[in-house]
Formats: C-alpha cells, structure tokens, sequence
C-alpha cells in the first residue's frame, strides 16, 4: 500500500512538472548550489513580484520522468546536481533578474530553452540585456509626457504673444 501511494503521488507530481513544461513558453534550468537561503528567498521574491512566476526546485528523478514523457531527451543530460526551474511567458523579465544573481556568483545558468530551442549563455547575456515591456511603456509615457508638456508650453508662449 505504502508504495502504491509513493508511486501515484510521484505520477502526480511529475503530471504538475510536465503541465508546466507545456503551458509555459520558455522555462531555464539554474544551478542554485551556491545560493544561502536568504538568496533563495530574494530571487523567488523578486521573479514572483515581477513576473507572478515561482522558481521551483524539483528532484531530479521526477523531471526526468516529466522529460521523457516530452520526449525531451536531449535536456535530461543537463538535469544532474542542485537544480531549479523557472517556467515562464515572460522570458526578458526573468533573464533580467537572474543575470543579477549570476553576476554575484551565487548562481549559475544551466540552460534556458522556448519550446522549440535550446539557447547558448551567449543567447541568455543578449535577452538579459533587453528591456522589459514594462520598462519600454514607462519610458514611452515619460517620452510622450514630456512632448505634450513642452507642446502645452509652446501653445502658451503663442497664446501669450497673440494677446
């Protein structure tokens, strides 16, 4: 009985693991075994603050069962010491915030994938790079508040000249 429960509580979990792995666009796999636990509550804090997604911690065992299930044959070599998954639609966002963490070396990037490739550290620096959507709307609504700020300016200068 004991083991039945193990094993249906095993298929359970690795049913959750590989639901993430088809509802999400991109998940990265981080080497977290330098990362204290202060850390560890930082970085989850931050990703889940920014992106509402959750860095997770999965035992080796059940990803791999998740990933042949997949059919992702190719990530299971990757899959070895103390890993943690972050699955996510918002790639640039989470790229950001790790790319913090991995210049402090309290972590380091295993892989980082989107459903139809593998990307190179290379490829992580460049998305690392790039601004969020957030970011980009924030600076468009400072760039057009200021043009309509210096427009209103300049109607009354006219206004004022008219009269």
């Amino acid at each position: 009985m004991k083991n039945s429960y193990k094993k249906t509580l095993k298929i359970n979990l690795a049913t959750k693991i590989l639901d993430l792995y088809t509802n999400k666009q991109y998940f990265f796999i981080i080497n977290y075994k330098g990362l204290n636990a202060d850390n560890t509550f930082k970085i989850r804090k931050k990703i889940f603050e920014t992106t509402s997604d959750s860095m997770i911690i999965i035992k080796n065992s059940l990803n791999k069962i998740a990933l042949n299930n997949l059919e992702k044959k190719e990530i299971l070599s990757n899959i070895k010491g103390q890993n943690a998954m972050i699955f996510t639609d918002k790639p640039i966002e989470i790229a950001s915030i790790l790319q913090e963490f991995i210049e402090s070396k309290n972590i380091s990037l295993t892989l980082y994938f989107d459903k139809e490739k593998q990307y190179n550290k290379d490829d992580f620096k460049s998305i690392a790079s790039y601004k969020s959507e957030k970011n980009l709307k924030a600076r468009l609504v400072r760039i057009l508040s200021n043009n309509c700020s210096s427009f209103v300016r300049l109607l009354n200068e006219k206004a004022s000249l008219v009269s």
